[in-house]
């Protein structure tokens, strides 16, 4: 399977539908993981019932267009020489472990909109006015924290990312900080109408049903790939563009904002579903463990003993 999206095959993503439906058929028929009672869909409230075949239907739609997205950023964007399919698989596959991979909830929802965005801030140039492209990234992510409305500490990071690239713009800060509330304001209207309440824990993910078996072996793993992969990301970076090197950048700032929003939704809500985030720039990384030219069996090897893991989880599931 790694052999076939190691490489510029675009074919391989045609096989990733049919990962995900093996993965929501195991959870049907095992029951490991469980509808959460209403869904949590941040300032939106109560949307759609997790018990619901749509529920499990859009969540694995949304899954498989988040593995495109990320493909398509790292192939557009020159991350490596030549196109590879593997962000997606290991996207879908690191995902599995996670409730948003079987039923939608707010998290879901702004998962996809935080890729939207950072679509958009790939997209900024240095030399190029960027009012449009600040507006529309900070109205998506805006929209994000809508669903997932933890995700407003985001804000200064928001700043940071687009610093990388752009120097600061009086005009282009204003539209990021109009761009980003248009949403807020709209979803506060839509509250109040509706006489939406939220509760504490209706800021943060909606499910605590993520293992520590899971979380350990899964931090192992992608540990491993790292160490296999820094040699080959360090030596990218020395004969990288300037472009590129700030749009690595970028992914650093995005991936450090995740871990930390992870650390505080742990130890305030008691919960790990935005462990899920940190795999979006993880997948910019992680590529460069199988290989260049040749696939590297060793982090091959390692990548099967999880998949296998994520499957065998749901016959025998471990409990430390």
């Amino acid at each position: 399977m790694v052999r076939i999206f190691f490489g510029n095959r675009p074919y391989a993503l045609l096989m990733l539908p049919l990962l995900i439906m093996g993965y929501v058929a195991l959870n049907l028929w095992k029951g490991h993981h469980q509808p959460d009672i209403g869904g949590n869909f941040g300032f939106w409230g109560h949307l759609l019932d997790q018990s619901t075949y749509l529920s499990q239907i859009l969540a694995g739609t949304l899954i498989f267009a988040n593995g495109i997205l990320l493909n398509t950023l790292f192939n557009r964007n020159g991350f490596m020489e030549s196109n590879n399919f593997l962000p997606a698989l290991l996207y879908v596959s690191f995902l599995s472990i996670f409730h948003s991979f079987y039923y939608l909830d707010g998290f879901s929802i702004a998962q996809t909109f935080l890729i939207l965005g950072l679509f958009q801030l790939l997209k900024l140039s240095q030399n190029e006015d960027a009012r449009r492209i600040v507006f529309n990234a900070a109205f998506i992510i805006g929209v994000a924290c809508t669903f997932y409305p933890i995700l407003l500490v985001i804000m200064p990071f928001l700043f940071w990312m687009i610093w990388v690239i752009r120097p600061f713009v009086f005009r282009e800060s204003t539209l990021t900080v109009v761009g980003i509330t248009i949403p807020l304001i709209f979803t506060g209207v839509y509250g109040s109408v509706y006489d939406i309440q939220l509760s504490g824990g209706d800021v943060s993910s909606t499910s605590s049903e993520l293992w520590l078996e899971d979380v350990t072996i899964l931090g192992g793993i992608v540990f491993f790939m790292i160490v296999l992969g820094i040699g080959r990301l360090a030596l990218k970076l020395k004969q990288s563009s300037i472009r590129l090197k700030k749009l690595f950048r970028v992914i650093v700032i995005l991936g450090n904002f995740c871990l930390l929003l992870t650390i505080f939704e742990y130890f305030v809500f008691h919960k790990k579903e935005a462990l899920g985030l940190v795999f979006i720039p993880l997948m910019f990384f992680l590529p460069y463990s199988f290989g260049y030219k040749k696939q590297r069996g060793v982090t091959t090897a390692v990548f099967y003993l999880f998949f296998f893991f994520s499957v065998g989880k749901f016959f025998y599931p471990l409990a430390f």
